[in-house]
């Protein structure tokens, strides 16, 4: 093993020592190399076999969510039928998406707003947006909502 001085230093080190950390370096750039395949590898693999386990399941799937028939995008759609039937054939594609039905403290009668929406769902899944809980954002900028836990009931 031979030694080598490093005069602005004044130390000195042995070039075995200098060999090893490069091979460290190497094998560490070789580790990193392999984990950002492999990790992505690995993450595939366990997505792959979820369905098997049951675990997980996704309730909705083969479910339909609602789509609402009365949006504004629905009737422009309508009223550029005749005028503009590209355009109107973008804003069906548009008025086609299920949207979430908000409820908040707009709604005089939060019971009977989704009953109806049931009741004309056909069997679809309608998505709700409870926008009136309590303390919500924390008294931040979308502070408001129910006063407590018995005017949400309400």
């Amino acid at each position: 093993m031979a030694v080598v001085s490093d005069r602005r230093l004044g130390s000195s080190r042995s070039v075995a020592r200098g060999r090893s950390s490069r091979l460290w370096r190497g094998f560490l750039t070789v580790r990193r190399s392999c984990s950002r395949v492999l990790l992505p590898l690995l993450a595939m693999a366990l997505v792959a076999l979820e369905p098997l386990t049951g675990a997980g399941q996704n309730p909705l799937r083969g479910k339909r969510l609602f789509v609402e028939s009365n949006t504004p995008a629905r009737k422009q759609a309508v009223e550029w039928a005749r005028s503009r039937p590209q355009d109107a054939a973008r804003m069906r594609r548009i008025a086609d998406q299920p949207l979430a039905i908000w409820l908040g403290d707009w709604s005089p009668d939060i019971r009977t707003e989704v009953a109806r929406t049931m009741a004309r769902s056909g069997g679809a899944i309608p998505v709700f947006v409870v926008y009136n809980i309590p303390y919500r954002d924390c008294g931040q900028h979308s502070a408001g909502g129910a006063r407590g836990g018995d005017a949400y009931r309400r």
